[in-house]
């Protein structure tokens, strides 16, 4: 289990960062037409969801529709792995279906290396917006 939690925590963490990133880039691209200050617009989205992080970022226009459709999968996922996965996955304190344990271990490291793959996208067209 430890294994599990382990990924469960980086993949939080690495999802957080494309919230920050996101965040970033929509007030960089002034993602609100009405609110001028880009540090302002930032601020203001701290508290907001992913999911409304992402409804923002598809009313920049700046992303292709490949991007969005990830975006989309990426909050699918998070959603599912933060509000599903224990419930709907026959977990308890030790996992006895080794072949269990091994697709879990094997989607949340699938899951782990394609948030990070767009994480480090996502930083990098961030930091190089105008």
């Amino acid at each position: 289990m430890d294994e599990i939690y382990n990924l469960l925590g980086r993949i939080l963490k690495t999802v957080q960062y494309i919230e920050w990133n996101l965040s970033l880039l929509v007030a960089k691209t002034k993602g609100n037409p009405e609110i001028t200050d880009e540090n302002f617009l930032f601020k203001s989205m701290q508290g907001m969801t992913l999911g409304e992080i992402v409804f923002k970022a598809q009313k920049t226009e700046i992303f292709s529709k490949e991007t969005l459709v990830k975006l989309e999968s990426i909050l699918d996922e998070r959603n599912y792995l933060v509000h599903q996965f224990f419930k709907r996955t026959d977990f308890q304190d030790e996992i006895n279906d080794e072949n269990e344990k091994a697709y879990a271990i094997k989607r949340l490291t699938e899951d782990l290396s394609s948030f990070k793959e767009f994480n480090e996208w996502l930083s990098n067209v961030t930091e190089n917006w105008r």
